[in-house]
């Protein structure tokens, strides 16, 4: 049969287990996993199927981002330029991400619909790139920032409209826009564009077509608001206090801190040195945030949010470091990258697993990265739907 393929040698990650296992192999048909077990068996049994050697290596799923923005810049005003530049931003920043072993993306917003036209160049197999899930234009209230990936609207009646309008344009999720830290008050205080009504609304007319709906959301009395409207997930969620976190369990909120977004912000100079010891503070209560939504139970997600046109390589990883810095063991810090990235999305009863059934999305490292996260940075060979894309 055309597409079999069997991987052996190495030693797996399964995604679901805390340690990687040694002596099985990989059966491949097609875009699924067909099997795991006895590479003896699978060489009998399937003569002909390509033979791919993983000795003293890591076989595992393909990493998922959870907060990238494929298409890039964003703007005030959506022009010709703006929507050319970025689609080609686009093509580019898709191979980049594929190649170094991102077989899946949740993109979290697009000024305008060229991420739909990047998207369907990828399925069509036009130009390589991850699976993209992207939300398309970001809902939000005519007090939030012009210039961000936002689709302004106002009141239940508009609401439902726009999310009817991007699930016909081809959003697979949701993005709302809810509120945000100022920086004049040194990132202390929050303004919250939606009211209770509207979140509730925005909840109610996603899940109805089948979407789930998450934001841009900081400050603890927005993710409580949107915990009560029924969010299936939270972007940034700066400053969440113990009470909140624990309902964010209660009612299975995920979670996508976005670390590296923070830190790469004042490393490339977004941030004016005279802000820099307010933007630390900012820094520093985030991670805090972090360390009790891990110890709380939350579901975490790594997702970079990376802040320039190309994201820099490796910057999933480092969102991984940063998270086992804060207190997740590796084997959890990968699975925020491919399990746990896959509920986010919905999608974890056929991505982010090694088992029977599942989206033959793989990658194979040199070296264990149960003992050295860093290894992820050079990768041997991806697979995505049962195709090597990348040796």
């Amino acid at each position: 049969m055309d597409g079999e393929k069997i991987i052996y040698g190495g030693k797996i990650f399964r995604g679901n287990l805390d340690f990687l296992e040694n002596g099985l192999a990989i059966l491949i048909k097609g875009k699924k996993i067909a099997a795991v077990g006895k590479f003896e068996e699978y060489i009998l049994n399937y003569p002909d199927a390509e033979k791919i050697d993983a000795e003293n290596k890591t076989i595992m799923c393909g990493l998922i981002d959870s907060h990238r923005h494929i298409v890039a810049p964003s703007s005030v005003e959506i022009s010709t330029e703006l929507i050319t530049n970025g689609t080609i931003i686009g093509f580019t920043e898709a191979k980049s991400a594929l190649f170094s072993g991102i077989t899946s993306v949740r993109d979290p917003g697009c000024k305008h619909m060229g991420i739909f036209t990047v998207k369907r160049a990828i399925d069509d197999g036009l130009i390589p790139g991850p699976t993209v899930y992207p939300a398309g234009p970001n809902l939000a209230g005519t007090a939030a920032p012009a210039s961000w990936r936002n689709y302004f609207v106002d009141g239940i009646h508009e609401i439902r409209k726009a999310v009817r309008y991007l699930f016909s344009s081809g959003s697979t999720w949701i993005k709302v826009v809810v509120s945000q830290a100022t920086p004049e008050s040194g990132w202390k205080d929050y303004i919250q564009f939606y009211s209770q009504e509207e979140l509730n609304v925005a909840v109610e007319e996603s899940h109805s077509l089948g979407l789930r709906v998450s934001g841009h959301i900081e400050g603890n009395e927005a993710v409580r608001a949107v915990t009560k409207a029924g969010f299936n997930a939270i972007e940034h969620g700066l400053d969440i206090d113990q009470p909140t976190l624990d309902e964010m369990v209660k009612r299975n909120v995920h979670f996508v801190p976005t670390l590296t977004w923070a830190l790469e912000k004042k490393e490339m100079g977004f941030i004016s040195k005279m802000k820099f010891p307010e933007f630390q503070i900012r820094i520093d209560n985030h991670k805090k945030t972090v360390v009790r939504a891990i110890k709380a139970g939350v579901l975490i997600a790594a997702g970079t949010d990376s802040p320039i046109p190309i994201s820099r390589p490796g910057c999933l990883i480092d969102e991984m470091i940063l998270l086992s810095e804060c207190g997740m063991t590796s084997a959890e810090s990968l699975r925020s990258a491919t399990l746990n990235a896959a509920a986010v999305l919905g999608i974890e009863d056929h991505v982010g697993k090694i088992e029977p059934g599942f989206d033959a999305d793989l990658i194979i490292v040199d070296g264990n990265p149960i003992n050295d996260l860093r290894v992820l940075k050079k990768i041997d060979l991806v697979i995505k739907h049962g195709e090597i894309v990348q040796r």
